[in-house]
């Protein structure tokens, strides 16, 4: 067995430990959200868009690239009009 091969064997044995004696960390969908809303990445609730409508949490509108300050609820930058 290489060197690499060992470390590699190694690193797998020290990953099923901690899940083995509790040590690993299960992130659920609510915890991400609420990491997400407080760094202000996406919305607490969804809006539509002012340029093409479409609903999103997201500051980047993935329709039209519209840019929303999430905090003001105001566009920054305006989207392409034809992407509706």
């Amino acid at each position: 067995m290489s060197e690499q091969e060992r470390e590699k064997q190694g690193a797998r044995e020290d990953e099923v430990s901690k899940w083995k004696i509790g040590q690993h960390r299960e992130w659920n969908w609510q915890e991400i959200l609420q990491q997400q809303i407080a760094a202000g990445l996406v919305a607490a609730e969804p809006f539509r868009c002012p340029t093409c409508g479409t609903m999103r949490r997201n500051r980047i509108c993935p329709v039209c690239g519209s840019i929303m300050d999430l905090k003001t609820m105001t566009e920054t930058v305006h989207g392409d009009e034809s992407a509706k």
